[in-house]
């Protein structure tokens, strides 16, 4: 598949392209916000290939270069104080396409509401719960001090009336080179469709496909 094919069906069939192209989604900084954000595809190199977007610059009007294209970007937000982004509807924004960078110990939530659709890519608080044993296995399996924040996790996201999407342990596996890659598409009537790609880092195998 050729760079324009690629960006291409990511656009318009988020759902084919994540069942047989491996994605990897590299995020912004801190200081980027869920926004009209810029976004890069390039073809990765080596065994298993595979697809790379990088997040870019937000709300910049210029043109684009033939290997990029606009998404609505959530940016990953810690746990402490977390918010839902609101996703927009087509009164609100062109733009019909959401990433969020690469899941690899997070979790990502949904909700609705007649305000429509509201979403949250969430970091688990790595100074919670210390107390905690690690539980170390040697054989890259999850700490049972991490399962515990992912249930602090769980709880927020409850208390925000969204559902988890995405969630180590729950819809992804407990090893730690297991990651997801999760693009959402705004549809008729303004209802945004969530996919998400499991797949081994190591190897650049989809596990599985979910769509919420």
């Amino acid at each position: 598949m050729q760079l324009a094919q690629a960006i291409t069906l990511l656009q318009t069939d988020p759902a084919a392209f994540l069942e047989s192209e491996y994605l990897i989604i590299a995020g912004g900084g801190l200081q980027h916000r869920a926004t009209d954000t810029i976004c890069k595809m390039e073809q990765r190199d080596g065994p298993g290939g595979g697809w790379k977007v990088t997040v870019g610059q937000q709300d910049n009007p210029r043109a684009l270069l033939p290997q990029e294209f606009r998404a609505w970007y959530v940016p990953m937000q810690q746990l402490p104080g977390m918010t839902a982004n609101h996703l927009p509807n087509a009164a609100q924004s062109p733009i019909a396409l959401m990433l969020t960078s690469q899941i690899t110990d997070c979790m990502f939530a949904m909700g609705r509401s007649a305000q429509g659709t509201v979403v949250a890519h969430i970091q688990p608080d790595a100074g919670a719960h210390l107390n905690v044993p690690e539980s170390p296995t040697g054989n890259g399996l999850y700490s049972l001090r991490g399962e515990v924040r992912q249930s602090d996790m769980r709880m927020q996201v409850r208390s925000q009336n969204m559902a988890t999407l995405v969630a180590r342990n729950r819809t992804y596996g407990e090893k730690a080179y297991e990651t997801v890659a999760v693009v959402g598409q705004r549809g008729a009537n303004d209802h945004w469709t969530i996919y998400a790609q499991n797949s081994d880092r190591r190897t650049r195998q989809i596990n599985g496909c979910s769509t919420f």
